[in-house]
């Protein structure tokens, strides 16, 4: 390499100094000779050896003669040439020898798919020693090698040939996903538990609490394992987690909350703090024009049996709305629906001066709910009032 760069820059002083032209050449590519032989000469025959330029592609082939395969090829030092088939292609880079050996029985290496695996050598005599290698997949590990045919026994990953070709084929099985443990504590007052207790990474984890009278669950706290608790579930990750159950005592006193879902509708009272196992009473008076309808809790739900005075223990935090609506029909708000209304409405519909101002409650006088106090409306309480089938639906 070092004269032929001492060529290179006699080269270039040769163009500088004129005395040589850019056409000329001063050193010719480099030749190399390939031999290939036979490690015996009756087995088969071997072409592709010669002279070659650097850089040219040179092919070699082996050909076994009847009864023998193509083992392997080695090199002037008897080393194998790893992957090298029957028809070897290098480029050349220098003098080298090859020597190809053929071998009284075949050797066949499979897989399974889930990985690739080879042979060292493909074929081989009685009492030779064939290497095989594996490369399993992604996610897979290699388990055995099965001997499909050939009566041999693999130990290390090799085998030593008897009277028969071989066919083997390697085994590979997925690897095993990792365990992580849950660990689940509490600080006392209570303990709790986790379902499952072990998984792998991705699985589910729902956290139970068990807090000890007067006790409830205040908060989950995450020792170890980078996990997120939400309505206590949590996904493990790929680490063991610890998780700890804190509890806090239950308030002795309750809080009770009253509300009127309408501002106008009427007034609530008997709120306020009481001790836990105290008698409570709430009230709901509806305003002039309004009937009470139920009372609810801070959940949304109807108190069965519940009228406008609703007494009951104290055990818990707890609010109450009182609901009530409009008496549709009580024009003049003394909480009845009678001639009087009836009368109030006809004047006030038929332009009588003052008596617009008698129609006191505007929503009650719009029997219909259609936004507009008219004769309809008129027509409605006369026949509700005098019994009419089917018209005290517009005042319930």
């Amino acid at each position: 390499m070092k004269i032929r760069k001492l060529f290179g820059i006699l080269f270039a002083l040769l163009l500088m100094a004129g005395l040589l032209s850019a056409g000329q050449t001063v050193f010719a590519a480099e030749t190399y000779t390939i031999e290939v032989k036979r490690a015996h000469e009756d087995r088969g025959t071997v072409t592709g050896g010669g002279s070659y330029t650097e850089g040219t592609t040179v092919t070699i082939t082996a050909k076994p003669n009847t009864g023998y395969h193509f083992g392997w090829w080695t090199d002037k030092y008897g080393c194998i040439v790893p992957n090298a088939g029957a028809t070897y292609t290098f480029p050349a880079k220098g003098n080298a020898a090859y020597y190809a050996w053929f071998c009284t029985y075949s050797v066949t290496v499979t897989t399974d798919g889930n990985g690739t695996a080879s042979s060292r050598q493909r074929a081989g005599d009685t009492g030779s020693t064939i290497e095989l290698t594996y490369e399993p997949n992604d996610g897979y590990m290699f388990k055995e090698w099965q001997v499909i045919s050939g009566g041999v026994t693999v130990e290390n990953n090799q085998f030593d040939m008897e009277t028969a070709n071989v066919v083997i084929k390697a085994v590979f099985e997925k690897i095993p996903e990792t365990v992580y443990k849950v660990t689940v504590t509490s600080k006392g007052n209570g303990t709790a538990s986790a379902y499952p207790a072990s998984g792998t990474a991705s699985t589910e984890v729902l956290l139970t609490a068990y807090p000890d009278e007067g006790y409830r669950l205040k908060a989950w706290e995450i020792i170890s394992g980078g996990v997120t608790i939400s309505n206590n579930k949590f996904t493990l990750g790929k680490a063991d987690a610890e998780i700890r159950a804190v509890f806090e005592e239950i308030p002795k006193n309750c809080t009770i909350s009253v509300s009127c879902a309408s501002d106008s509708g009427g007034t609530v009272s008997g709120g306020g703090e009481y001790k836990k196992g105290a008698s409570v009473t709430i009230k709901a008076v509806p305003a002039a024009g309004y009937r009470f309808d139920y009372w609810t809790n801070q959940y949304g739900e109807k108190i069965s049996g519940a009228g406008t005075v609703y007494t009951f223990t104290a055990s818990q935090t707890i609010g109450y709305t009182a609901w009530f609506s409009c008496m549709i029909g009580d024009v003049n708000l003394d909480n009845k629906v009678d001639a009087t209304d009836r009368m109030i409405l006809a004047r006030y519909l038929a332009g009588w001066e003052g008596y617009e101002a008698k129609i006191t409650n505007k929503k009650a006088a719009d029997i219909d709910g259609d936004g507009d106090i008219t004769a309809k409306d008129r027509m409605l309480l006369a026949r509700y009032l005098a019994g009419w089938t089917g018209y005290d639906t517009y005042f319930k």
